[in-house]
């Protein structure tokens, strides 16, 4: 009797226990926290250890952005303009930004320049006023000009990359 057609398939699997009896998802989760998967007894020490450790990282996380991100230079500016506005008298909070913050000086200082008229002692304190203002977005405009450059250089290294690596 010919055999035309014999096929077989063998599956074979095997799972695979640690001593420790953690899961493979649990394992992967301590190591991509930092924690060696050996030094946990239980699974249940080891996601309530992952747990603690998020807690955590998401404390530090919110700390963090709820400051303000500037660098150095635009951190300065902003010292630079809340000091202005508050020679002229204008409310700042710690949650403006120097754009905002030159808006509501520029508003400011061109009331001031009506009251000009009236006062004229008060002319050379809104021009001392004007400059300052003004070196401050020449300044911020600088600022702004460098982080376009920066970002620029970066995508174009980004794209040489894809190029090279011919992910593209």
């Amino acid at each position: 009797m010919p055999v035309n057609n014999i096929s077989s398939i063998c599956y074979f699997g095997v799972t695979q226990s640690a001593p420790n009896g953690l899961s493979e998802e649990t394992k992967r989760k301590l190591l991509a926290l930092g924690i060696d998967p050996s030094t946990v007894k239980s699974e249940t020490e080891a996601q309530a250890l992952i747990a603690t450790v998020k807690q955590k990282v998401d404390k530090v996380t919110n700390e963090s952005t709820s400051q303000s991100t500037c660098c150095s230079s635009e951190c300065e500016l902003i010292s630079k303009a809340k000091q202005l506005a508050a020679k002229i008298g204008v409310p700042t909070s710690n949650n403006d930004s120097l754009k905002n913050l030159i808006d509501k000086i520029s508003t400011k200082i061109t009331a001031l320049s009506g009251w000009t008229k009236e006062d004229s002692t008060l002319q050379g304190k809104v021009d001392n006023y004007k400059s300052e203002l003004t070196s401050i977005e020449n300044e911020y405009s600088q600022i702004n000009t460098n982080q376009n450059s920066l970002l620029t250089a970066m995508n174009i290294s980004a794209n040489m990359n894809k190029i090279f690596l011919k992910l593209q």
